[in-house]
C-alpha cells in the first residue's frame, strides 16, 4: 500500500510563524517562518515516510468564490508583514528541491488539495491530508483522511469517516448540506439566518441533504420551515461556496510527485545559506532514513 501526503502549504506558514517567534539570521533577515515551517515539514515526512508528496499554497490573486461572495472571509485581519517576506524563500526552497509544491492562480489550497486527492482515489493508496481546515473532512472517505495536527502530547490524529460522524452527528460528504444551513464563521460564509448547529444537524440527520430538506419542508415545524424558505437562495449559494473543487485544471499525476524526487543536497545547501544548521542535522536524518525505505510493494497499510 502506498501512501499520498498532501500539505496545506499555506497553513503551514502560519503555524510554524506562531510557532517560532522572533527569529533572524546573521544579517537580520526573519526566519522564524522558514525554521517552523521546514521543522514541522521534516518531522512530518520522518513520521509518515510517503511514497507521494503534494505541498499546496493558496496565491495573491482574487479566488473564484471572492469573485462570487466578496465577504468571503472578510473579517480576517492580515498577519504580520515578516510573515509574507518568508513565503518567497519557503517558495523556493520547495522548488528547487523538488518537494511538491503546486498553486493555482484564482483557487485556494483547499481546492488543490481536493483535486489530487479524488483525482488520485485507488484502494491501492491512502491518501493523508495534512491540515486543521474543517473545510477537507468534506473529502474523507475509505481512502482519504485527514491528519489533524497535534501537539506533544497527543500527536499528530488520522481522522477518519467514523470520527466525523462520531463528532457532528453527520458523514463527511454532509459537510457542505451543513455548512449551507449553519454557515461557516471561519469563512464568513452566512449560511440561514437563525439556523444553529444544533437545528443545523438535526435536519441533516433527518433529511440527509439540502435538495431533500427542502423537498420535504412540509414535514418541517412551522417557524423553522418560515426561516428556511425565507432564506433558500442563499442557503444553496453557502453550500456552493462550501464545496471544494475536485476538476481543476492542474497536474495531478503522481509520478510528478515521488519522495524520490527530492534534491537533498539542494535543500541542504538552501538552508545552510539561511543559516539554519539544526535544519540541516534534521534534513541529512530525513535523506539517511528514505535511503533505507522499502519498496512501495513491499509496504503495508497503516489503516
Amino acid at each position: 500500500m502506498t501512501k499520498f501526503l498532501i500539505i496545506d502549504g499555506t497553513a503551514l506558514v502560519f503555524r510554524g510563524f506562531y510557532a517560532i517567534p522572533n527569529l533572524a539570521n546573521s544579517e537580520k533577515q526573519p526566519t522564524n517562518a522558514i525554521f517552523g515551517f521546514y521543522t514541522i515539514l521534516f518531522n512530518l515526512l520522518l513520521e509518515q515516510m510517503p511514497d507521494y508528496l503534494a505541498i499546496c499554497f493558496d496565491r495573491p490573486e482574487e479566488t473564484n468564490r471572492k469573485k462570487d461572495f466578496a465577504d468571503y472571509k472578510a473579517q480576517r485581519t492580515r498577519a504580520p508583514d515578516a510573515l509574507y517576506e518568508q513565503i518567497g524563500p519557503i517558495k523556493e526552497i520547495l522548488t528547487q528541491g523538488k518537494l511538491g509544491l503546486i498553486e493555482k492562480a484564482g483557487f485556494e489550497a483547499d481546492d488543490i488539495i481536493a483535486t489530487l486527492a479524488v483525482k488520485n482515489q485507488s484502494p491501492d493508496l491512502n491518501t493523508l491530508i495534512y491540515s486543521s481546515d474543517l473545510d477537507l473532512i468534506q473529502l474523507i472517505n475509505d481512502q482519504i483522511f485527514v491528519l489533524k495536527p497535534g501537539n506533544s502530547k497527543t500527536g499528530n490524529i488520522i481522522v477518519k469517516t467514523e470520527d466525523i460522524i462520531t463528532k457532528y452527528g453527520f458523514s463527511p460528504l454532509q459537510v457542505q448540506d451543513y455548512k449551507g444551513l449553519r454557515g461557516d464563521s471561519s469563512d464568513n460564509i452566512p449560511g440561514v439566518k437563525g439556523i444553529g448547529e444544533k437545528t443545523a444537524t438535526e435536519l441533516i440527520k433527518n433529511f440527509q441533504n439540502l435538495e431533500n430538506i427542502y423537498a420535504n419542508l412540509d414535514q418541517i415545524s412551522p417557524s423553522i420551515r418560515t426561516k428556511l424558505e425565507n432564506d433558500k437562495d442563499n442557503a444553496f449559494f453557502c453550500k456552493k461556496l462550501a464545496t471544494l473543487d475536485h476538476d481543476l485544471e492542474v497536474d495531478y499525476n503522481l509520478s510528478s510527485y515521488q519522495i524520490s524526487n527530492l534534491d537533498f543536497e539542494t535543500i541542504q545547501r538552501k538552508l545552510e545559506q539561511l543559516e539554519m544548521r539544526k535544519l540541516v542535522e534534521k534534513m541529512l536524518k530525513l535523506k539517511n532514513k528514505f535511503s533505507q525505505v522499502k519498496p512501495p510493494e513491499a509496504q503495508q497499510s497503516l489503516f
